[in-house]
């Protein structure tokens, strides 16, 4: 990424500060304003740079096997499951999950990604054990978090454990009065496991 603006200049050391964390982020951006290019330069300048980054196309994602992509299945788990499968958080395990267009994941997704966020385990389809992920999540968004919606866009309480910072196409946004009360405790939480640039994220 070139440029020189004063919001461009803005943009790239927050990058820097957020890189150096492993908070969950939400990127806002209309289309075309390179939200996959600023997920893989926080993804690169950071830790997990060595691992994996699994960007994910959220609108291409069915309904009905929001949890296989997820969670992988076992063999057996279903009649087509010859194999075991690894899902998208095993792929991504030590890296980076990049959900472009997360407004597109209907209810049901929201639920299954926001059940995930919160102690970071999940089970494979078929399975009868948890396991744990170590991923960060980034995900992008074409609308800023809603409290208002039920679906799309993004309701500002599916996105409260990933509010560590919400940088957008020319300005960074959060969702109106910030996280408050219900918010807290997620960031406190993200706060314990910050290195310590992240303090002023």
């Amino acid at each position: 990424m070139v440029g020189q603006s004063a919001a461009f200049l803005k943009m790239t050391a927050l990058m820097t500060r957020i890189a150096a964390c492993d908070a969950p982020v939400l990127l806002e951006g209309e289309t075309g304003t390179g939200k996959e290019l600023v997920a893989r330069a926080i993804h690169y300048q950071g830790h997990r740079r060595d691992r994996p980054f699994v960007p994910v196309n959220c609108g291409a994602l069915p309904d009905l096997l929001v949890e296989n992509e997820l969670f992988g299945h076992r063999r057996g788990a279903f009649t087509d499951a010859r194999s075991d499968q690894p899902g998208l958080l095993a792929r991504a395990d030590g890296g980076t999950l990049f959900l472009d267009e997360v407004e597109a994941l209907s209810a049901k997704g929201q639920v299954t990604l926001l059940r995930f966020l919160q102690d970071r385990h999940y089970r494979p389809l078929g399975d009868t054990r948890e396991q744990a992920s170590d991923v960060r999540i980034v995900a992008a968004s074409k609308y800023p978090p809603d409290p208002t919606s039920r679906g799309r866009p993004v309701p500002a309480g599916f996105m409260v454990p990933a509010e560590g910072a919400v940088p957008g196409g020319s300005a960074a946004a959060r969702p109106p009065g910030g996280c408050g009360p219900v918010g807290r405790p997620f960031r406190a939480r993200v706060q314990r496991t910050l290195r310590p640039a992240a303090e002023n994220v």
